[in-house]
């Protein structure tokens, strides 16, 4: 293992030798926007890019019109934006602190109609209460599904299909700003059926603001798919990939796009077919004999998904737009499980077979207005949704021990529907900027169960399982921003949420309900430490809220074999966090010290009785949290044609159980470091190479302890015919190394889980672009305006 890293931990040293060589040579560009009556132009966008047009770095003027750019000695270009309009492009030699003094925008600015530039951002993104992972400008992300893609996210911790924030909890799902109520395999699967063609970038948000939903206890992951592009005409693009994993699997894709003056129009087909292989491995060690049970997998799947987008001008400052998002799956899943049953008498063995298939269909609507009342800043968004999933599942299994046999067939059928409105206002006044909205959400989930079992081939009654899951959610909130001199920034929030939920069991005609307000502030603090802006100290702080979902609230038993089973918990409760980071910026060095509280923790706790071998998994609040840690994030280009970006985290957790039978407490350490590096190798920049590879060592998380374990992905680009034709090629957990396990017990029975998820694979990709591919209307107004005006606080 320690061989296998050599060469990257010297790519870690290089980086630490990079790290002080170069934030000695930063200097500041810094200067005030103002307007022909001389008004500070606030939330101006400022890109400045290296002197081949790719982008090096951004800032955002602040409420005195202000900025200030931190970059090494070289030729540099600054554009100037506002709501997706090109104010401003000037060319700039840097050579020591430069201020450009006060720089006039004109309100009828010129259109600046034959600049054609292409603006290749950074692929990751370290801001104020966020880190943005640029999808489409990574090689090893060029193809693949949504989970593939939260795999290699920084920060990003998706083990036995589990996505956390790196020494932290469970987050919650979003999906262009819109939170996806799924969960468990139906969460896993809908995003495996979202291609990494169609994502943009991936925000991974620890301090969300009020603006955002409560829900996620240590923030969220915003996926934010590609928008409607800004090329006047007619393009489109044609992509394929495949990939040998244990085995293999491909895809297929087209979109077509078209822009006028009015009208823009998005469409975008994917269908994909293939196999993976994954296997789980668990082991009991019960006081007079120990089960050890291996399954291996071959999952067969296919899928179908499809978007379609259409936003229309209706005025200069007026814009409405629709979007429809289809995603339709298949899974048939062959298991064959066998169980090794060892005591001193004698060994025996249970061998269980089983098959399951899937089909499952997402429909999404959304509707959105969006009107800017002037070009200071004031506007008014609304937002009408739908999502309808469904998804009907089938499974049998027999299980033979001995001269007996013991099976079962689920039949299961599940169907959510999810309405929701949205509306958000901003007001910028000369004493700050104030924003208000509200959200009200409406979901339903009717499903229903059918289990059939069986003993020795002979049918048994079977049981049914009806339940309704309704929850209502109105939240209101407003957010004020100001500037306190020129180097102090608050921000605060508040968020009130009055949610009602209710359960019901048809068999039994029970009704579990619970309703509740809870009050959610947010706090966003920034001081500039220097003259020149280049050291900021920010505090953040945020309460959260995790929800039940729909599965860990039914009580209905689900059978893995006869010795094994799952079921929910009506009474579950949701849990509270608190969180706090306090954060000091020194030029492309981020350094954050953060905490963490979490309150009536819950999740599926493993019961295993001393008396009795049947291992009983029910959701429980069972555990209070406390974690500490501290992270360290830095990015920088040491030559031109090296882009690096690199993350440490060191953390403590203690957990204290609150429910009998299980680990009483937990305590430890854990580590975690990343690089990811990409290399332009020739001067045209269309061949380009990537390294990334990040390691996880031993750790205490919640009542379970785990292993070190890790993952080098390299990842080849190149573009040629005009940058028409691109292909990739990336090779995934090269030596085979992501293979965590974990440890806890219950009762004192040690429990050891080993699950491997089938992450080693070969992917090649080509795409292919056609039609107008060049920018030549700078002063349109962009799909993404809203996710820049949140560079900064």
């Amino acid at each position: 293992m320690f061989n296998k890293n050599i060469p990257l931990l010297f790519t870690l040293a290089l980086v630490v030798f990079f790290n002080f060589k170069l934030m000695a040579q930063d200097y500041a560009i810094s200067g005030k926007i103002i307007d022909s009556t001389m008004r500070p132009k606030e939330y101006l966008y400022l890109n400045l890019l290296n002197s081949d047009a790719s982008f090096y770095t951004a800032a955002v003027t602040d409420s005195l019109g202000q900025f200030n750019i931190q970059a090494p000695e070289n030729l540099y270009i600054i554009t100037i934006e506002q709501y997706g309009k090109t104010l401003l492009y000037r060319n700039v030699e840097l050579r020591h602190n430069l201020n450009l003094g006060e720089i006039i925008i004109e309100e009828d600015n010129t259109q600046l109609d034959e600049i054609n530039i292409s603006i290749k951002k950074k692929i990751i993104e370290r801001k104020v209460d966020r880190i943005v992972f640029n999808v489409e400008h990574s090689i090893t992300s060029s193809s693949g599904d949504g989970m593939d893609i939260l795999r290699q996210s920084p920060s990003i911790r998706v083990s036995d299909e589990k996505i956390s924030i790196i020494g932290k909890n469970e987050i919650k799902i979003m999906v262009n700003n819109r939170l996806i109520p799924l969960s468990g395999n139906d969460l896993i699967n809908y995003l495996k059926s979202i291609r990494a063609e169609d994502i943009a970038k991936v925000e991974i948000i620890t301090t969300p603001p009020a603006n955002f939903e409560a829900e996620g206890n240590s923030g969220l992951v915003n996926i934010i798919l590609k928008s409607i592009p800004s090329d006047t005409g007619f393009n489109g693009r044609i992509h394929s990939s495949f990939t040998q994993s244990k085995y293999p699997s491909g895809t297929l894709g087209v979109s077509l796009n078209h822009t006028n003056k009015k009208i823009q129009i998005l469409s975008a087909l994917t269908i994909g077919d293939g196999i993976t292989g994954p296997t789980l491995r668990n082991s009991f060690y019960y006081p007079d004999e120990t089960w050890k049970t291996q399954s291996n997998r071959k999952d067969y799947y296919k899928y179908l998904s499809g978007r379609f987008g259409l936003d229309y001008k209706m005025s200069t400052n007026t814009n409405i737009g629709f979007q429809y998002l289809i995603n339709l799956s298949e899974w048939d899943i062959d298991a064959n499980e066998t169980t090794f049953i060892q005591n001193k008498i004698k060994n025996s063995q249970l061998k269980t077979i089983s098959n399951s298939d899937s089909k499952a269909n997402s429909h999404s609507f959304n509707a959105n207005f969006k009107h800017n009342f002037d070009s200071l800043g004031k506007e008014l968004i609304i937002d009408l949704d739908y999502l309808n999933y469904k998804n009907d599942w089938n499974r049998n299994f027999t299980t033979l021990q001995e001269n007996s046999s013991t099976g079962q067939n689920d039949i299961s059928d599940l169907s959510i529907a999810v309405y929701s409105g949205k509306v958000h206002l901003s007001f910028p006044f000369s004493f700050g900027t104030l924003e208000t909205g509200g959200k009200v959400s409406f979901a339903t989930n009717d499903s229903y169960t059918i289990l059939y079992p069986n003993t020795n081939n002979t049918s048994l009654s079977f049981e049914r399982n009806d339940f309704v899951f309704k929850e209502n959610i109105q939240a209101i909130y407003t957010n004020f921003n100001k500037s306190i001199g020129e180097r102090i920034e608050l921000k605060v929030g508040l968020r009130i949420e009055n949610t009602h939920t209710s359960f019901l069991t048809k068999e039994t005609n029970n009704t579990n309900k619970n309703n509740y307000i809870k009050l959610f502030p947010t706090l966003y603090l920034t001081y500039k430490l220097n003259e020149n802006h280049n050291q900021v100290l920010a505090l953040n702080y945020s309460r959260r809220i995790g929800r039940p979902n729909y599965i860990q609230l039914n009580p209905f038993r689900w059978y893995s074999n006869p010795f094994v089973y799952t079921e929910g918990n009506p009474s579950l409760q949701p849990s509270f966090t608190d969180n706090i980071e306090l954060s000091h910026t020194f030029g492309n060095l981020i350094s954050s010290f953060y905490f963490s509280r979490i309150k009536a923790g819950f999740g599926q706790v493993t019961i295993t009785p001393t008396d009795t071998q049947i291992q009983h998994t029910r959701s429980e609040n069972y555990y209070n949290s406390t974690q500490v840690g501290l992270s360290e994030s830095f990015s920088f280009n040491p030559f031109s044609f090296w882009q690096s970006y690199n993350q440490g985290f060191v953390y403590y957790s203690k957990s204290k159980a609150t429910i009998q039978g299980i680990n009483p407490e937990q305590n430890g350490f854990g580590a975690y470091l990343s690089t990811d590096n990409t290399f332009s190798l020739n001067a045209q920049k269309t061949i380009a190479l990537a390294l990334n590879y990040w390691y996880q060592l031993p750790e205490s998380y919640g009542l379970a302890s785990t292993n070190g374990y890790g993952q080098f992905d390299i990842g080849f680009s190149m573009k040629v015919l005009k940058e028409q034709l691109t292909i990739t090629g990336n090779v995934t957990d090269i030596f085979g190394t992501n293979r965590p396990k974990s440890t806890s017990y219950s009762n004192n029975i040690k429990q050891i889980y080993n699950n491997y998820f089938d992450s080693q694979y070969f992917r090649i990709g080509v795409s292919y672009n056609f039609g107008k591919n060049k920018i030549k209307d700078l002063s349109r107004e962009t799909s993404n305006t809203e996710e820049r005006s949140r560079t900064t606080i």
